[in-house]
């Protein structure tokens, strides 16, 4: 095939195919994100309308708890159960209030508040009005108990607009005393005319001002009635401590309960456990029996309920009712069930809230184009919101479609392409209401989703075959160009590969072709030159050969060297196991020479119990080249020519050579001596732990037997003394010449007591001397329990016991951070408490004691004094036993020290000083980690 034919074949079928796949790709990802975003679209629809009727069922819920919480109410139904000759009376008076207060309170109520009774607002449904100081109005001056108080009109700057006040007084639920003031601020709806002079008149709209403030008085008296409102009030001015709670309540209960109450409301009524209506704001419903309606059965099984949406021939329009329990104020026991009555067309202000036409020529649902639309559908398959198609669909309209089986089916609903009631194939997204029983739909027409995908596909095949017929006509163009001066190049190669290096090509070309003709010009003159290079080379080539083989000669000479004068034995092996390295050192260990040993198997000198373990250890590597021993050093047995077994200490490395194998070289060094030494000194140490221990049991035997008649001479001198008293007396009494006497006095006064003397101060040294000698030995055999130490508390309890020392001395003790350790902690605690106590002794009375303690990282501590110093000739001998830096002025055996070093050998420690006599002493002591 040409190059022309091979430029247009591969230009134009890749051109085509990425311009197919590109356009095919377009518009599938196209249709797919246009049917994603419509889905999305009435995804959102639906959820939205899901949303807004869960939120419009609790409200509605909200609002029915809030009525069966009304202190007034429950009391008046309490009483109609209770008192059957008050139950006329109470029945008026609970129409009265459900009329005149629960109904429908008007919407020009814009602030209730509540005061104490200094004036200052605790609560109110304007929070920034919490705070406020206003015991100079008028409202709060002329309020009294009983008794509403309305004001004059007036404009309220704050509020914009112009306003009437009522208050009356709150009083407490058993005593009936004032707790507090509460205030309505009401609005009057207000028309502007002109007068001549073009002067605004602000007019009243209410048809009777009497009527606005009579039934705005009832409305501030029922709210002064509410429970909550009293019980809240009530705490604020009884409990400082929950003040904020309270408050926050009582405005919430305020904003939420008692300024907007829903217009939608058609009646509100009382039932008892009958059925019969008691109460009602409608006097004609009044005795109706409701026994049989579902909400009322549902009511008593639950305790509360929402009805479906049915037709009222009543009220002569849709409704649905939400009841609930109402419940004593003390027991909270059931009396009664509070319904309010609701009109369903508040329904269609939620199917409704995205229309921004309304229903015939022209309507249109934003964000749902032209066949868009939202609505609920009951249990019965009964639409239950109206319809953009049909007139009068509610509850005439049935709608058993795909969308509202699955919703029923599953639960949950449903996204899909179905026939909706009309019979039209739409795009449609159900969801189900759980707690009503319904489900919400959002569609939309297939034809109108889809029309712009359609239009896009029209586009893409025009689009898509104009630019291939484009493509093709450029492709001949550009092929024409190329393969003309490719085909002079072509011919003129064909020659040059013949030979023929002085030929020349010619081109006219100023482009890549053109830059190739003279490429192909230098090559043929460069390849001349470098076939005469190429000759020369060759003739190099051999005499640098021959002086790499001789370089290669002599680093084998050097290494073969290197290997036989080793001090070590070097033997190194296959990885099949055969010896092929063997120096002189080898042979001195193990007697094979060279001769004998190369090639034979390295389990020639491996004794008998480690030939398994190598057989293994090297399949293993070789298997799964993770090194066990290699690397490392181990001790080992090796086996001698004479089949004697010698130890061996040997280092083993390996080496990857050609064709993925290995070799393995062992350096070995004979231990033979290295172990008879290591036997001696083990036997020397036990021996010298016997010696050790029969010393420590000689020291105990001497110093407990030496004690038996040390004490008998310490007795026997003190009898002896009270004996040489009784005599003395005596031989001064019985008439001996004054000569005798003469001769007798320097022995009685003098010579025998100073004997006595000497006598018990020698032998009380020497017990105190053997009393030592006995604890150094015991110290010997105690065992250690050898845990962490704290450092710090182990210094504290230290300094706890020379406490009283360090305050009789007037010494000053700093103790820094130390780190922790690890020993014995009564015998590490010993070595602390004899090295304070001896900074204690030994401090300068001439200047306050400062004694320092402190600690490195390194575990190494110091106990720090500025006494009177250790002369340089006494540092050594301190540590001595018995030895003691001032024998005559200082108590003790001489012993401390000499405990301290003995306990940190036991520990593997250390402990040594600085000093310089007159300046102080520093002992360290360094313990293990």
């Amino acid at each position: 095939m040409s190059i022309k034919k091979k430029i247009l074949f591969w230009f134009l079928l890749p051109s085509i195919l990425i311009a197919t796949v590109t356009a095919a790709f377009s518009y599938y990802h196209t249709q797919k994100t246009v049917n994603q975003n419509i889905f999305n679209q009435l995804k959102i629809a639906a959820n939205e309308l899901q949303e807004r009727l869960h939120a419009y069922l609790e409200g509605k819920r909200v609002r029915n708890v809030d009525f069966s919480s009304d202190g007034f109410i429950r009391d008046c139904t309490e009483e109609i159960n209770e008192k059957e000759s008050r139950r006329e009376y109470y029945t008026t008076i609970l129409n009265t209030h459900l009329i005149t207060n629960k109904k429908s309170l008007h919407p020009n109520i814009l602030e209730v508040f509540i005061l104490d009774f200094n004036g200052k607002v605790i609560a109110s449904t304007v929070e920034s009005r919490i705070g406020e100081d206003v015991s100079g109005e008028e409202y709060f001056l002329e309020a009294e108990p009983l008794s509403a108080f309305a004001g004059g009109p007036h404009y309220d700057t704050y509020l914009n607009s112009i306003v009437i006040d009522f208050s009356t007084a709150l009083l407490s639920k058993v005593k009936r005393e004032p707790i507090g003031i509460i205030v309505n601020r009401i609005t009057i709806e207000q028309r502007s005319d002109k007068n001549q002079a073009g002067i605004s008149i602000h007019q009243d709209s209410e048809r009777n001002y009497s009527q606005l403030i009579a039934v705005n008085k009832a409305r501030i008296m029922d709210f002064s009635s509410d429970g909550f409102i009293r019980d809240c009030t009530e705490e604020i001015n009884k409990r400082e401590d929950r003040v904020r709670y309270y408050t926050t309540a009582l405005n919430t209960h305020l904003a939420v309960n008692k300024r907007p109450l829903p217009p939608d409301i058609l009646e509100v009524f009382i039932v008892d456990f009958n059925g019969k209506v008691i109460s009602s704001t409608e006097i004609g419903q009044i005795g109706q029996d409701i026994s049989d309606e579902v909400y009322f059965s549902k009511v008593m099984k639950r305790g509360s309920c929402i009805s479906d949406l049915h037709y009222s021939p009543e009220f002569k329009q849709y409704t649905f009712e939400v009841a609930r329990l109402l419940l004593s104020k003390k027991e909270q026991n059931p009396i009664g069930i509070l319904v309010n009555r609701y009109n369903g067309n508040s329904l269609r202000k939620i199917t409704r809230s995205g229309i921004s036409q309304e229903f015939g020529q022209g309507k249109r649902l934003e964000g749902l184009g032209e066949t868009g639309e939202v609505y609920i559908v009951n249990r019965d398959k009964l639409m239950i919101t109206e319809s953009r198609f049909i007139e009068n669909a509610i509850f005439n309209q049935v709608v058993d479609t795909e969308g509202v089986r699955a919703a029923f089916d599953n639960g949950v609903g449903m996204i899909g392409i179905y026939s909706d009631y009309r019979g039209i194939p739409i795009l449609g997204v159900s969801r189900y209401i759980e707690e009503m029983d319904w489900v919400v739909l959002a569609e939309k027409d297939v034809s109108e989703a889809f029309a712009p995908i359609a239009y896009l596909r029209n586009v893409t095949i025009i689009i898509g075959s104009i630019g291939i017929m484009v493509i093709i006509t450029i492709a001949i163009f550009i092929s024409t160009g190329i393969t003309k001066p490719i085909q002079k190049l072509v011919k003129g190669t064909r020659r040059i590969a013949k030979g023929d290096l002085a030929l020349k090509i010619a081109t006219n070309s100023k482009d890549e072709i053109g830059s190739l003709a003279t490429s192909f010009n230098d090559m043929t003159t460069q390849l001349e030159e470098s076939k005469r290079q190429l000759q020369d080379y060759a003739h190099n080539l051999e005499e640098k050969v021959e002086d790499k083989i001789g370089e290669i000669k002599g680093a084998k000479e050097y290494t073969d060297n290197l290997i036989e004068t080793a001090q070590d034995a070097i033997i190194s092996i296959y990885e099949d196991g055969i010896i092929n390295v063997w120096n002189e050192s080898a042979e001195k260990v193990f007697g094979y020479s060279k001769s004998d040993i190369i090639g034979q198997p390295v389990s020639t000198i491996i004794s008998e119990k480690y030939r398994k373990q190598h057989q293994e250890g090297l399949k293993r590597f070789l298997k799964t080249r993770k090194p066990v021993i290699i690397g490392k050093t181990i001790e080992i047995s090796g086996l001698t020519k004479e089949g004697t077994e010698i130890p061996i200490e040997m280092s083993l490395s390996c080496q990857k050579i050609k064709n993925k194998r290995y070799t393995f070289t062992a350096i070995i060094r004979d231990i033979t001596e290295k172990k008879k030494v290591e036997a001696e000194r083990k036997r020397m140490l036990d021996e010298l732990r016997y010696r050790n221990k029969e010393m420590e049991q000689i020291v105990y035997v001497a110093s407990h037997d030496l004690r038996s008649p040390l004490v008998n001479i310490q007795g026997f001198s003190k009898e002896l003394q009270q004996s040489f008293e009784k005599v003395r007396p005596i031989l001064k009494d019985n008439g001996v010449s004054s000569a005798v006497k003469k001769r007798l006095d320097p022995i009685l006064e003098e010579d025998i007591p100073e004997a006595l003397k000497y006598i018990l101060t020698s032998t009380t040294k020497i017990d105190s001397l053997l009393s030592g000698i006995l604890r150094l030995s015991r110290m010997g055999r105690a065992g250690l329990t050898i845990k962490r130490l704290d450092m710090n508390k182990l210094m504290s309890d230290v300094v706890g016991t020379l406490e009283y020392k360090i305050k009789e001395v007037g010494a000053t003790l700093h103790v820094d951070e130390l780190p922790s350790c690890s020993g014995d902690e009564t015998q590490i605690n010993q070595v602390f408490s004899n090295l304070l106590d001896n900074a204690l002794k030994y401090l300068n009375p001439n200047r306050p004691g400062i004694i320092r303690i402190s600690g490195t990282r390194h575990l190494v501590y110091c106990v720090k004094d500025n006494g009177i110093g250790i002369a340089a000739e006494h540092q050594d001998k301190i540590f001595e036993i018995f030895h003691r830096l001032k024998p005559d002025d200082s108590t003790g055996e001489g012993l401390g020290l000499t405990i301290v070093r003995r306990i940190l050998d036991r520990h593997g420690g250390k402990i040594w000083v600085e000093s310089k006599p007159g300046k102080g002493s520093k002992f360290f002591v360094s313990l293990p980690g």
